[in-house]
C-alpha cells in the first residue's frame, strides 16, 4: 500500500525541490539616529542669553543723602550747616568737613601759572609756598594753632631772581583769619617770610583779621634778620581791611 503524505508536508517537499527556502523571520526595528553631540546622549536646546532676561538696575546713588538747605543738591551727612562744598564755601566759614585743613606747607605752588578762585587753605607755618606766578582770589587763609611757642606764617615765597617774571603771588579780596576750630590768642601771625632772596608778594583789597601780626611781615629766622634779604624782597598791601591791614 502506498505511503500517503499528509498535505502540509507534501507542499513543503514540493518547494523544497523546486529550490525554495523558507521565508526569514521579521527583521528587527532600525536603531534610532545618533544624536548631533555624538556621546549618545540627547542634544539640548542651546541656552538663552543672559542679557533677554537682565533688567537694568535703576541708579539709587544720591536717592538718600541729605540735601543742602541752600541749592538742595546731595550735601555731606557729617556737615554740620547740612549744606554742600559750594554753599558751605559762600554761606559761612566752611565747616571742618568740607575745609582742607593742613599744617606745614599745605599748598606747593611751583608748576606754570596758577589761579586759584575761592579755594579754603589752612596751616601754621609757610602754608602756601612755592615758586610760581600765582593769584589767588576770594580765597580764605585760615591760620591753625601751631606748635607750643611757635609762631605762624602763611606765605612762604621763592622767587629767586631779580629779573624773573614767572614768580610771585598776589592775593584780591581775600580773607586772613583764624580757623574757626582754634583759639589763637597769644599767637603771632605773620603774611610772609621770604622763602627766597627775591620773594615777592602783595595784597590788594583784602580782609586781614586781627590774628595777623601789625608787621605782617617776618625774616625767615625771626630772631635773625638778615639785612641783604630785607634790601631785595618786595612785599606790598593796598586797600586791605580789618584790623591786620592797618599799614600805619
Amino acid at each position: 500500500m502506498p505511503d500517503v503524505k499528509p498535505a502540509a508536508a507534501a507542499a513543503a517537499g514540493a518547494k523544497a525541490a523546486a529550490g525554495d527556502s523558507p521565508s526569514p523571520a521579521a527583521a528587527p526595528p532600525a536603531p534610532a539616529p545618533a544624536a548631533a553631540n555624538g556621546n549618545g546622549t540627547p542634544q539640548k536646546p542651546p541656552p538663552v542669553p543672559a542679557a533677554a532676561f537682565d533688567m537694568p538696575k535703576p541708579n539709587l546713588r544720591g536717592l538718600n543723602k541729605p540735601k543742602c538747605i541752600q541749592c538742595g543738591n546731595a550735601a555731606r551727612s557729617r556737615c554740620p550747616f547740612q549744606c554742600c562744598k559750594a554753599c558751605c564755601y559762600k554761606a559761612q566759614n566752611p565747616c571742618h568737613i568740607h575745609a582742607s585743613m593742613g599744617m606745614k606747607d599745605t599748598l606747593y605752588a611751583e608748576n606754570r601759572q596758577q589761579f586759584n578762585l575761592e579755594s579754603n587753605i589752612s596751616g601754621t607755618v609757610d602754608f602756601i609756598f612755592g615758586n610760581v606766578r600765582t593769584v589767588f582770589q576770594k580765597c580764605r587763609l585760615q591760620v591753625r594753632l601751631p606748635m607750643e611757642g611757635k609762631h605762624n606764617v602763611i606765605i612762604a615765597q621763592g622767587r629767586n631772581n631779580a629779573t624773573s617774571l614767572e614768580s610771585g603771588f598776589a592775593f584780591h579780596e581775600c580773607v586772613a583769619e583764624a580757623a574757626p576750630v582754634d583759639d589763637l590768642n597769644g599767637v603771632d601771625t605773620f603774611l610772609g617770610r621770604p622763602y627766597k632772596n627775591f620773594s615777592h608778594v602783595v595784597f590788594i583789597k583784602s580782609f586781614l583779621g586781627g590774628v595777623v601780626n601789625a608787621t605782617d611781615w617776618v625774616p625767615w629766622n625771626k630772631d635773625h634778620e638778615v639785612e641783604e634779604t630785607m634790601r631785595t624782597v618786595e612785599y606790598r598791601e593796598y586797600g586791605n581791611i580789618g584790623q591786620g591791614g592797618d599799614t600805619a
